[in-house]
């Protein structure tokens, strides 16, 4: 073969116009031609270069290095032909500045042929991943192409900074190897193939004797191709290995299969059992790619209930484990008639449920493919969303999926917005038949949402503008339109009018269509009490009968109070959160200190250290944990976070929150926790879920909220000392994925300190909290009523600041008092004379 061929999965191969390249003068020639084949993106600087190979040598030496390595590497690879065969180009460019392979020579790497063959897959059509031939074939592809590690027998011992870099392609090709080798597995599985599943099972294994799914594969493999006794040999093979390694025992997922196979029962699924924490499960009521709904019972409250089940498939996805709890919160603290509450909601790593107000109704796409809405009925409707989606634009929420399938009916033809943002980014992908044709959201979908940009309130508008058109027409816009043709008319074309689908309809009707689904977010209506008035006026003069009952859009006294009364700000009240900016800052300062993420414990652990009172949970959780979620620390934005408090139990407290995040977790987590001090390593390590695409591997944060606790309500010294020192070990381990945050009243701060190890991190890594200042409590006080759009009276602000300014331990009584305040308030003023009332 002509021209430059590089083997790097596995043992490292060179070979030039077919023949073997061996004789490399020394191994930094042979490193530099591994980076610049890989990162050959572009020129990359000699600098960069030099502090790659030769980090530890002052920079006039590395330059000379640097020099004669590019020398020996060009005397070693004379020209190739170049892409198109027609002339020979040299492979390595060197200019004054930059190194670089020649765009057009003929270089082939085995790594980068993987890597595309990926996605490949990625990016093709299918109506079902598993019976897909095509994408078979290339995840075969991929499994051949992989032979081994990404350079398994190369080493640069003085380099670290290279070792770090191969470190992380080599994780992030690993992981990618053993997702296909998964997934083509249980391909032939479902084909009845046992002997090829057989054998790409054994791979997965070879390459991570960890890997439980592997064990599983391979057990119903060997089951299912009569090899009963192999079977749960496996099974023992995986628990041997499991102890010996983690010291845990194998899931419960794992040791179901092993009892199926040993009772000749095969069945890699486990029965879904009618009950789930409280609820007797009933009918399935509605089913889609990511999971079901069911009706069920809950018996505590006598009530039935809808509980929609997201598969483990979508759930344990790190960005989906990320941002469940948070979006959650945010969605089941939304309150209005037209909204269907979320009663309940929680992830394990069997699924992530949710528990929701049962309609029977069913749902507006239904109604609509028997006729058209009549114009009083559409006025109706219009109104109940309008309303519902007012009250989500001003708590900062989102839909970013309104359709006519996400609006429910009750038994008397009321409409209830349901099915915010969660798990919506996961449908982002899974929108598209093997034809290219529309699946759902789509035809709702805005401008912005197509382009990827930045989405608002007014993107739930464009979609509110085609739901008007639908309901009127009895069909959206462009019923018969392909994808490609789908997305450029929701880009360039306008709304067709909807007067000439139904001749009932009046044309002032379309210009509220029309300026609903603007291209531009900033032509459409403001938001969506204004777009409803519009549309009603534009009926009015023509509706048949008398005109429906208005329902309030705007109602002062139904603005959400934004005061937390006596309880503790959340990650959900980040948006009502005011006065604590700067401590904020000094709180991330701490955790980012030296300004990169490294392995020492002086960025792994932080003690929140103020008095009874002082807000220190809810700095943590409002200020601190939002801006972590946003980057605020580099990587922040990709840790797993998660939170407790100790209780009589610490232990308990700790696995339940763990699980918050764990993927494939063993049956319990308290006895790896407890064998000693390195289990909470070990635990994380073992639950952790792992990005693909990236270099280093996620981190968590676990807040420990109420750290006295400890103190007050743990009796046996022994489980308070070993928990105790299972944090500190897991955050000064160099190769530890874990870090702490802790919040302790100042009373309680001399008890910790008798633990010698904790007492050092507490001394280095301690922030006071200190009274609210008096510009940070102005902002306590009116910072929450303005972000709901209530204004305080003139002289309030200074008299409430009079009365509570510098008080240790007021904020609980100030909370309260803005609480009964907010509720006692003059429209959309905050007056003197309630607060005098208080």
């Amino acid at each position: 073969m002509s021209g430059l061929s590089l083997s790097l999965l596995g043992s490292f191969r060179a070979e030039l116009n077919g023949r073997s390249l061996h004789k490399f003068r020394t191994n930094k020639v042979q490193a530099l031609l591994i980076y610049l084949a890989i990162e050959n993106r572009g020129p990359i600087t000699r600098n960069t270069l030099m502090g790659l190979l030769w980090p530890d040598l002052p920079r006039q030496s590395a330059q000379l290095n640097l020099r004669q390595t590019v020398f020996q590497l060009r005397k070693l690879l004379p020209k190739v032909p170049n892409r198109s065969g027609e002339t020979a180009v040299s492979i390595i460019m060197s200019e004054r500045l930059t190194v670089c392979i020649h765009p057009q020579a003929l270089v082939t790497v085995d790594m980068q042929t993987f890597a595309q063959t990926l996605e490949e897959i990625r990016k093709h059509t299918h109506p079902d991943l598993i019976t897909c031939p095509i994408c078979q074939e290339q995840f075969e592809q991929a499994a051949a192409l992989y032979q081994g590690d990404f350079l398994s027998d190369f080493y640069l011992a003085d380099s670290n900074i290279f070792e770090e870099w191969a470190m992380g392609k080599r994780e992030t090709l690993r992981q990618q190897a053993l997702d296909a080798l998964e997934t083509v597995t249980a391909m032939h599985l479902h084909q009845g193939n046992y002997q090829k599943a057989q054998g790409f099972a054994q791979r997965q294994i070879e390459i991570d004797n960890l890997r439980e799914k592997g064990y599983r594969q391979l057990m119903e493999s060997l089951a299912r191709n009569g090899q009963r006794n192999s079977a749960l040999a496996q099974y023992e093979a995986c628990h041997r290995q499991l102890e010996a390694e983690l010291g845990m025992a194998p899931t419960a997922r794992t040791t179901q299969l092993y009892a199926s196979i040993k009772a000749g029962e095969i069945g890699l699924t486990p029965t879904q059992t009618n009950k789930i924490r409280g609820y007797k499960l009933l009918e399935e009521i509605g089913a889609g790619a990511f999971g079901a709904v069911h009706r069920a019972y809950q018996p505590v409250v006598e009530r039935e209930v809808a509980i929609k089940i997201i598969l483990p498939r979508y759930s344990n996805q790190p960005d989906f484990i990320r941002r469940f709890k948070a979006e959650a919160h945010m969605v089941a603290r939304l309150e209005h008639p037209h909204i269907v509450p979320l009663y309940d909601y929680w992830r394990d790593p069997d699924g992530a449920y949710l528990v929701m107000r049962l309609l029977r109704g069913g749902n507006l796409e239904t109604m609509l493919q028997q006729a058209p809405l009549t114009l009083d009925t559409a006025i109706t409707l219009v109104d109940q969303i309008a309303a519902a989606l007012t009250t989500a634009h001003r708590q900062g929420i989102i839909h970013r999926d309104l359709k006519p399938a996400n609006i429910l009916l009750d038994e008397d033809g009321n409409a209830y917005l349901s099915d915010f943002g969660i798990a919506k980014d996961l449908e982002s992908e899974q929108n598209l038949t093997a034809d290219g044709d529309m699946l759902g959201s789509p035809a709702y979908t805005s401008p912005e949402q197509v382009l990827s940009e930045q989405i608002t309130p007014l993107t739930d508008i464009y979609s509110f503008g085609i739901i008007l058109y639908t309901l009127l027409t009895g069909q959206p816009p462009f019923p018969d339109a392909s994808l490609v043709t789908l997305i450029h008319n929701h880009l360039n074309e306008p709304i067709p009018f909807a007067c000439k689908q139904n001749a009932n309809i009046p044309p002032q009707v379309d210009r509220v269509i029309q300026r609903a689904t603007a291209k531009k977010p900033n032509g459409r209506y403001p938001d969506a009490t204004t777009l409803a008035n519009a549309f009603r006026e534009a009926i009015y003069p023509v509706s048949v009968g008398v005109l429906p009952a208005r329902p309030p859009l705007e109602a002062a006294h139904d603005l959400v109070n934004p005061y937390k009364g006596l309880h503790a700000f959340q990650e959900g009240d980040c948006e009502h959160f005011f006065g604590r900016t700067t401590l904020t800052n000094q709180l991330l300062a701490r955790l980012n200190k030296n300004g990169t993420l490294t392995s020492s414990s002086n960025n792994r652990f932080l003690a929140v250290v103020g008095p009874s009172g002082s807000g220190k949970s809810s700095v943590v959780k409002a200020g601190l944990i939002p801006a972590l979620r946003q980057g605020a620390v580099p990587g922040s934005e990709n840790w797993f976070i998660v939170t407790m408090t100790p209780g009589d139990h610490p232990l308990e407290e700790l696995e339940a929150a763990l699980l918050h995040v764990a993927v494939n977790p063993p049956p319990s987590l308290i006895e790896p926790l407890q064998k000693d001090e390195r289990g909470l390593i070990r635990t994380i390590k073992r639950i952790l879920p792992r990005d693909q695409d990236e270099a280093q591997p996620s981190e968590c944060l676990l807040l420990v909220d109420q750290f006295e606790e400890l103190f007050t309500l743990v009796e046996d010294e022994t489980v308070r000392n070993h928990f105790i020192d299972s944090l500190v070990t897991a955050v000064t381990d160099p190769r530890s994925r874990l870090r702490i945050i802790i919040t302790l009243r100042a009373d309680f701060y001399d008890r910790p300190l008798q633990h010698p190890a904790l007492g050092e991190l507490l001394r280095q890594y301690t922030e006071l909290i200190l009274p609210l200042n008096a510009a940070e409590l102005e902002q306590a006080i009116s910072g929450p009523a303005r972000s709901v759009g209530v204004m305080p009276e003139s002289g309030l602000i200074a008299a409430i600041t009079a009365d509570v300014n510098e008080q240790p331990g007021a904020l609980p009584l100030l909370q309260y008092a803005l609480t009964e305040l907010f509720a006692q308030r003059d429209g959309s003023t905050l007056t003197q004379a309630a607060y005098e009332k208080i």
